[in-house]
């Protein structure tokens, strides 16, 4: 079976069940983003990529939704959706994370569109991070 994501390629078939643990899904968005970005800024990219990534595959372990709805929530943006998934889940979420979600972006457009265009770029089936000089 291919699979749908990189989540599933990297991690095998309950990778976003198993991101109910906060730090699971922490350590997988970490995995997925790392060095998906060439040049100075990518870490500055990488790093909100990152904090939305993890906020996604635990709202998605939450609610047992597929890659497929991560992939969704990252070309609709503005859906709030995850984050409401989050903060009926507030006692097993960290704070931060549901903030990043609501405020925490940055609100230029050309910023949120590299923001999620590296969070797609990640979650794509045939990504390989970049070389690491």
């Amino acid at each position: 079976m291919t699979a749908t994501s990189r989540l599933e390629g990297l991690f095998g078939g309950n990778a976003i069940s198993e991101c109910c643990i906060p730090q699971v899904a922490d350590e997988r968005a970490a995995a997925l983003v790392r060095d998906t970005v060439a040049g100075s800024a990518g870490a500055y990219w990488e790093w909100y990529a990152y904090a939305v990534l993890r906020s996604y595959l635990l709202a998605a372990a939450l609610s047992g939704a597929d890659s497929s709805q991560i992939l969704n929530w990252a070309m609709n943006p503005e859906d709030p959706c995850p984050a409401q998934v989050l903060k009926d889940h507030a006692a097993n979420v960290p704070r931060d994370w549901i903030v990043t979600l609501e405020a925490g972006l940055p609100s230029a457009g050309g910023e949120r569109a590299t923001i999620f265009g590296t969070l797609l770029h990640a979650m794509h089936p045939g990504t390989q991070p970049y070389p690491v000089p």
